[in-house]
Protein backbone atom coordinates (compact mmCIF):
# COMPACT_ATOMS: atom_id res chain seq x y z
CA UNK A 1 0.00 0.00 0.00
CA UNK A 2 1.08 3.82 -0.87
CA UNK A 3 0.44 6.82 1.06
CA UNK A 4 -1.48 8.12 -1.73
CA UNK A 5 -3.99 5.13 -0.80
CA UNK A 6 -3.72 2.33 -3.46
CA UNK A 7 -1.78 -1.10 -3.81
CA UNK A 8 0.74 -2.67 -6.23
CA UNK A 9 1.83 -5.50 -7.41
CA UNK A 10 5.49 -4.84 -9.43
CA UNK A 11 7.49 -7.75 -10.41
CA UNK A 12 11.45 -7.24 -12.10
CA UNK A 13 14.58 -9.12 -13.56
CA UNK A 14 17.62 -9.41 -11.81
CA UNK A 15 19.25 -5.87 -11.97
CA UNK A 16 16.08 -3.93 -13.16
CA UNK A 17 14.13 -1.34 -11.91
CA UNK A 18 11.05 -3.02 -10.77
CA UNK A 19 7.75 -2.29 -12.91
CA UNK A 20 4.45 -1.81 -12.00
CA UNK A 21 1.63 -3.95 -13.60
CA UNK A 22 -1.62 -3.78 -11.20
CA UNK A 23 -2.93 -1.15 -9.33
CA UNK A 24 -6.16 -1.28 -6.77
CA UNK A 25 -7.05 2.21 -6.41
CA UNK A 26 -8.87 3.50 -2.82
CA UNK A 27 -11.80 3.80 -4.83
CA UNK A 28 -11.75 0.03 -5.91
CA UNK A 29 -10.11 0.86 -9.52
CA UNK A 30 -8.61 -2.33 -10.63
CA UNK A 31 -6.11 -1.63 -13.49
CA UNK A 32 -3.69 -4.39 -14.91
CA UNK A 33 -1.17 -3.16 -17.50
CA UNK A 34 1.26 -4.55 -19.74
CA UNK A 35 3.47 -1.04 -20.43
CA UNK A 36 6.29 -0.05 -18.42
CA UNK A 37 4.34 3.89 -17.97
CA UNK A 38 3.12 4.84 -14.71
CA UNK A 39 -0.85 4.40 -13.74
CA UNK A 40 -3.95 7.35 -12.94
CA UNK A 41 -6.81 7.21 -11.72
CA UNK A 42 -8.26 8.40 -15.55
CA UNK A 43 -5.75 6.89 -17.21
CA UNK A 44 -8.18 6.67 -20.48
CA UNK A 45 -10.07 9.11 -19.20
CA UNK A 46 -13.16 7.56 -18.53
CA UNK A 47 -13.54 6.27 -15.17
CA UNK A 48 -14.28 2.43 -15.51
CA UNK A 49 -13.37 0.15 -12.32
CA UNK A 50 -11.62 -2.21 -14.81
CA UNK A 51 -9.21 -0.91 -17.07
CA UNK A 52 -6.63 -3.60 -19.42
CA UNK A 53 -3.93 -1.20 -20.68
CA UNK A 54 -1.45 -2.15 -22.85
CA UNK A 55 0.64 -1.60 -26.01
CA UNK A 56 -0.09 -4.00 -28.72
CA UNK A 57 -3.18 -6.46 -29.53
CA UNK A 58 -2.38 -8.91 -27.26
CA UNK A 59 -1.57 -7.27 -24.43
CA UNK A 60 -4.67 -4.63 -24.45
CA UNK A 61 -7.09 -7.39 -24.97
CA UNK A 62 -9.21 -9.96 -22.90
CA UNK A 63 -9.90 -13.50 -23.77
CA UNK A 64 -13.11 -15.32 -22.30
CA UNK A 65 -12.33 -19.37 -23.45
CA UNK A 66 -14.09 -22.71 -21.88
CA UNK A 67 -12.98 -26.00 -22.57
CA UNK A 68 -16.07 -28.62 -21.65
CA UNK A 69 -17.11 -31.49 -23.54
CA UNK A 70 -20.59 -29.64 -24.31
CA UNK A 71 -21.89 -27.06 -26.39
CA UNK A 72 -21.76 -24.24 -23.86
CA UNK A 73 -19.43 -21.26 -24.55
CA UNK A 74 -18.13 -18.86 -22.08
CA UNK A 75 -19.87 -15.73 -21.60
CA UNK A 76 -20.09 -11.83 -20.60
CA UNK A 77 -23.12 -10.87 -18.92
CA UNK A 78 -24.73 -7.24 -18.49
CA UNK A 79 -27.16 -7.05 -15.69
CA UNK A 80 -29.79 -4.13 -14.76
CA UNK A 81 -31.85 -3.77 -11.99
CA UNK A 82 -33.96 -0.47 -10.79
CA UNK A 83 -33.01 -1.18 -7.52
CA UNK A 84 -29.89 0.45 -5.50
CA UNK A 85 -28.79 -2.20 -3.46
CA UNK A 86 -26.96 -5.43 -4.83
CA UNK A 87 -28.60 -8.13 -4.60
CA UNK A 88 -32.70 -6.78 -4.25
CA UNK A 89 -34.69 -6.46 -6.95
CA UNK A 90 -36.89 -3.91 -8.50
CA UNK A 91 -38.16 -4.43 -12.22
CA UNK A 92 -36.33 -2.67 -14.87
CA UNK A 93 -39.00 -0.24 -17.21
CA UNK A 94 -39.11 0.14 -20.73
CA UNK A 95 -36.50 1.69 -22.15
CA UNK A 96 -34.12 1.48 -19.52
CA UNK A 97 -30.70 0.04 -21.18
CA UNK A 98 -29.31 -2.91 -19.73
CA UNK A 99 -26.18 -2.93 -21.28
CA UNK A 100 -23.77 -0.78 -23.79
CA UNK A 101 -20.49 -1.68 -25.92
CA UNK A 102 -19.19 1.64 -26.39
CA UNK A 103 -16.09 2.03 -29.22
CA UNK A 104 -13.94 4.61 -28.79
CA UNK A 105 -10.64 6.20 -29.73
CA UNK A 106 -7.69 8.86 -28.78
CA UNK A 107 -9.05 11.94 -31.01
CA UNK A 108 -5.40 13.41 -30.42
CA UNK A 109 -6.88 15.68 -27.46
CA UNK A 110 -8.74 12.90 -24.75
CA UNK A 111 -9.79 9.47 -25.43
CA UNK A 112 -13.73 9.88 -24.31
CA UNK A 113 -15.20 10.79 -28.14
CA UNK A 114 -17.10 7.78 -29.32
CA UNK A 115 -16.51 5.70 -33.00
CA UNK A 116 -19.95 3.68 -32.12
CA UNK A 117 -21.68 2.41 -29.51
CA UNK A 118 -24.26 -0.74 -29.29
CA UNK A 119 -26.87 -0.73 -26.80
CA UNK A 120 -29.57 -3.33 -25.26
CA UNK A 121 -32.65 -1.56 -24.11
CA UNK A 122 -35.29 -3.12 -23.04
CA UNK A 123 -38.47 -3.01 -25.28
CA UNK A 124 -41.69 -2.92 -23.97
CA UNK A 125 -43.38 -3.43 -20.35
CA UNK A 126 -41.49 -5.96 -18.46
CA UNK A 127 -42.75 -8.45 -15.73
CA UNK A 128 -41.68 -12.06 -14.24
CA UNK A 129 -40.16 -13.98 -17.06
CA UNK A 130 -40.79 -11.50 -19.54
CA UNK A 131 -38.18 -9.14 -20.40
CA UNK A 132 -38.46 -7.62 -24.23
CA UNK A 133 -35.41 -6.29 -25.66
CA UNK A 134 -33.90 -4.21 -28.42
CA UNK A 135 -30.41 -3.61 -29.68
CA UNK A 136 -29.73 -0.34 -31.13
CA UNK A 137 -26.63 -0.24 -33.51
CA UNK A 138 -24.66 3.75 -33.43
CA UNK A 139 -22.00 5.20 -35.36
CA UNK A 140 -20.41 8.30 -35.53
CA UNK A 141 -20.32 10.63 -38.75
CA UNK A 142 -17.34 11.89 -40.12
CA UNK A 143 -16.89 15.56 -38.61
CA UNK A 144 -17.91 13.79 -35.00
CA UNK A 145 -17.67 11.93 -31.73
CA UNK A 146 -21.30 11.25 -31.09
CA UNK A 147 -22.76 8.11 -32.14
CA UNK A 148 -25.77 8.51 -33.98
CA UNK A 149 -29.13 5.72 -34.16
CA UNK A 150 -28.28 3.72 -37.58
CA UNK A 151 -30.34 0.22 -36.99
CA UNK A 152 -32.47 -1.28 -34.19
CA UNK A 153 -33.47 -4.69 -33.57
CA UNK A 154 -36.89 -4.72 -32.21
CA UNK A 155 -37.87 -7.17 -29.38
CA UNK A 156 -40.22 -7.89 -32.67
CA UNK A 157 -37.94 -9.14 -34.89
CA UNK A 158 -38.91 -6.05 -37.02
CA UNK A 159 -35.76 -4.19 -38.18
CA UNK A 160 -35.07 -0.31 -38.85
CA UNK A 161 -32.11 0.77 -40.57
CA UNK A 162 -31.86 4.60 -41.12
CA UNK A 163 -31.83 5.28 -44.75
CA UNK A 164 -31.23 9.20 -44.97
CA UNK A 165 -30.24 12.36 -42.67
CA UNK A 166 -33.37 12.94 -41.36
CA UNK A 167 -34.48 11.02 -38.32
CA UNK A 168 -36.33 8.68 -40.54
CA UNK A 169 -36.19 4.83 -40.59
CA UNK A 170 -37.32 2.44 -43.15
CA UNK A 171 -38.60 -0.60 -40.99
CA UNK A 172 -38.43 -3.94 -42.40
CA UNK A 173 -40.82 -6.68 -40.87
CA UNK A 174 -39.94 -10.16 -39.99
CA UNK A 175 -42.50 -11.26 -42.74
CA UNK A 176 -41.30 -9.44 -45.92
CA UNK A 177 -38.19 -8.98 -48.04
CA UNK A 178 -35.36 -6.85 -46.89
CA UNK A 179 -34.71 -4.14 -48.83
CA UNK A 180 -31.74 -2.43 -49.43
CA UNK A 181 -31.34 1.57 -48.83
CA UNK A 182 -28.82 4.36 -49.43
CA UNK A 183 -27.49 5.36 -46.07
Amino acid sequence: TTPEGYMQFKTHDSGTAPQEWMRLTNNGTLQLSSHTGSFSDTTVGLGFYFQRIGTDGGKSSGCFSRFSDNASAPQLAFMKSRNGTPGSHTIVQSGDTVGSIRFSADDGANYTGQVALIDCEVDGTPGTDDLPGRLIFSTSADGSDSPTERLRIHSSGDVDIKHDSTTKFQSISNSCNIRLHNI
